[in-house]
Order: structure tokens, then C-alpha cells, then sequence
């Protein structure tokens, strides 16, 4: 559980470096596909971890009733 944490911050820098990436390479066609494929990881990382540890609390929640 502490790992998500860790993993959230992560990905926030993921978007914010993809957003980055956006605003500041107008005309390079690398760093806006670079950009846009960070962009794209971060945030469907983020949405994916948030139902996983909603999840996990779920479980370990469960376990500790046994």
C-alpha cells in the first residue's frame, strides 16, 4: 500500500513532463510524440493505480476480518 504512494508520484511527473514536452516543442516531431506518449502512460497509470489501491484496501480490509 505505501508503494502507490510512491507510484503516484511518479506518474504526476510523467504528465506534468508530458505537458512540458507539449507546450515547449512546438516544431520537433520527436519530443511531441515523446511527449504525448508520457503523457498518455502517466495518465492511464494514474487512473489504473487509484482503482488497484482502492482495491488492495479492499482486500486487506477483508483479510484482517478473518
Amino acid at each position: 500500500m505505501n508503494n502507490f504512494k510512491t507510484y503516484k508520484w511518479i506518474e504526476s511527473a510523467f504528465i506534468l513532463a508530458g505537458f512540458f514536452l507539449l507546450l515547449v516543442m512546438e516544431e520537433k516531431n520527436f519530443w511531441i510524440g515523446l511527449g504525448l506518449g508520457l503523457l498518455a502512460q502517466g495518465t492511464i497509470m494514474i487512473v489504473l493505480d487509484i482503482f488497484a489501491e482502492k482495491r488492495a484496501g479492499d482486500y486487506i480490509s477483508w483479510i484482517r476480518c478473518l
